[in-house]
């Protein structure tokens, strides 16, 4: 999975070195509010999802897909469509399912396609630690 994560996802969004990746899949492997599932074809990974388990003022809980990852052979066969067909099978009983992707993937068309709904009133924000010292820096460059 490791493999796949590193040539699914760009460089510069994701830490590209496997230990990081170890870190991250870890986690999702026997704990009650994580999931790993791994779509497997003649003991070649094609591809995977991890997700867990969120409280949500919306609803009791939601599910929350953090990762949705098919090697680049496998792309474009089906295979992201089936994984997440799946997965969604699994979770019916959820009535609140969410994930963040970019708008100018492929696989935005598919999770339109699969009712998942844009919202346009919501924006993602971050912190960085470093990329928010060096904008203070540069604010305080620009007052001198």
């Amino acid at each position: 999975c490791g493999e796949i994560y590193m040539q699914a996802f760009p460089s510069n969004y994701y830490s590209r070195d496997k230990q990081s990746f170890v870190r991250y899949f870890s986690p999702f492997i026997g704990d009650y509010d994580k999931y790993a599932y791994v779509l497997k074809e003649n003991d070649v990974v094609l591809g995977f999802i991890t997700a867990l388990r969120r409280p949500s003022i919306l609803e009791n809980e939601h599910i929350f897909i953090d990762a949705i990852a098919v090697s680049p052979e496998h792309q474009k066969q089906g295979n992201g469509t089936f994984m997440l067909d799946t997965f969604m099978k699994l979770f019916s009983d959820k009535d609140y399912v969410m994930l963040e992707t970019k708008k100018n993937i492929p696989a935005y068309q598919m999770y339109k396609k699969k009712g998942f709904i844009a919202n346009e009133n919501y924006v993602n924000l971050y912190y960085n630690k470093r990329a928010s010292e060096i904008a203070k820096e540069l604010d305080e460059l620009k007052a001198e």
